[in-house]
This record gives structure tokens, C-alpha cells and sequence, in this order.
């Protein structure tokens, strides 16, 4: 009896040291979830940038220089995961898909979100008409891919991504400045061929 006792203490320590050691499941690829659609628009992001910005402009070259850097095609920097917490975020819309839309649009200022949501991170905007909301997942060293949908009006909450087509959003967080990133949707369903929501923390 003693000495299936010691043989038991002894394997108390592995035991310990291999729970210790565990480590959490990966995050999932984004490319195993968003559809092939999401995954080409994503793919061409820059050709839709240079093609919206030619449709504005020159009637809009001006808003355009003054939105800096949020509207530089080519500005994300490394290290693109935003902390979680709460932004200051307006959403640029350009290049209308119909006459009824405007070339060039920007918000009011409302109020983002970015939180943690077990080994992903949920952006979504608080307030407005429309309301992206989704989760972002790790892809390089300049950004993390948006992959989520519209909540509109007073609905209470956005449907998850893959639910309804025409509301899926999928596009690209970036860092743009020390403290400053932005999401990209190259090809919304909706308005726009470009939609860019600048993120600024509140605070």
C-alpha cells in the first residue's frame, strides 16, 4: 500500500508541469470562415481604394487632403492589434454604386468598441444607422481581418457573419499612427465601393 502511494505523490508533479504547460487553442484562420467573395474583395482591397479615390476625385480632393492619413492607401504600420476599449470613430463612404449616393460622405463622430471576445478581438459601432459589428482575427504584421455584418437602425444587435450576404462585411484593421487605426471594407454591398471607419481611443 505504501508504495502505490509514493508512485502516486510522484505523479503529482508531471501532471502539474504538463497542465502548466498547456497553451490555449489557436485563434481559427479567417480564410476558413469568410466566403470566396469576402476573401477576393479582401485580396483587391487596393484596387478598390485607387478606384474610389479616382471617382472622387477632383470634386472632392480637398476632404480627401484633409483627412490625412486615414485616407492614405498605403500607411498601416506593424503591430496592427488595437487595445480593447473605446473609440472615437467616424466612417468615411466613397465612390457612390448609385446616382442616388454621394460620391464622398463622412460621419458625425459616434462611439466604437473594441473587445475581447476569448482569443479574437469584437469591433462594432454603438450608434448610427448602420452599425458594423464583427471580429477581427490575426493575419500579418500590418493587419488584422475584419470579418462581420450591418446591424441596422434600432435593431438590438448585428447577425453573425455568414447569416445574410447582403449584410457581411469583411475588410482590414490597420495601425495607422501611435495611437490611431482604421477599418477597411473594399466592396460593401452597401452605398459605396469604400467604406474606412477612422478609430481613435477615447480618453
Amino acid at each position: 500500500m505504501m508504495r502505490k502511494l509514493l508512485a502516486a505523490l510522484a505523479l503529482i508533479p508531471l501532471a502539474a508541469c504538463g497542465h502548466a504547460g498547456a497553451h490555449p487553442a489557436p485563434p481559427p484562420n479567417w480564410r476558413t470562415i469568410a466566403d470566396r467573395g469576402d476573401r477576393e474583395h479582401i485580396r483587391k482591397w487596393r484596387d478598390a481604394w485607387m478606384d474610389a479615390l479616382a471617382k472622387a476625385n477632383p470634386a472632392h480632393a480637398g476632404e480627401i487632403a484633409d483627412a490625412g492619413v486615414v485616407l492614405q492607401a498605403d500607411a498601416a504600420l506593424t503591430d496592427p492589434r488595437p487595445p480593447a476599449t473605446d473609440y472615437r470613430c467616424r466612417v468615411f463612404k466613397i465612390a457612390a454604386q448609385t446616382p442616388q449616393n454621394k460620391e464622398f460622405a463622412v460621419s458625425e463622430p459616434s462611439r466604437c468598441r473594441i473587445s475581447e471576445q476569448g482569443a479574437l478581438l469584437r469591433l462594432e459601432r454603438l450608434d448610427g444607422v448602420q452599425r458594423p459589428a464583427g471580429l477581427l482575427y490575426p493575419d500579418d504584421e500590418r493587419r488584422m481581418i475584419f470579418l462581420g455584418t450591418n446591424a441596422l437602425s434600432d435593431e438590438k444587435r448585428a447577425l453573425g457573419y455568414g447569416h445574410d450576404s447582403e449584410r457581411d462585411l469583411a475588410g482590414l484593421v490597420e495601425r495607422i499612427g501611435a495611437n490611431h487605426w482604421r477599418l477597411v471594407i473594399p466592396y460593401p454591398h452597401w452605398e459605396s465601393e469604400l467604406e474606412v471607419v477612422d478609430l481613435v481611443p477615447e480618453g
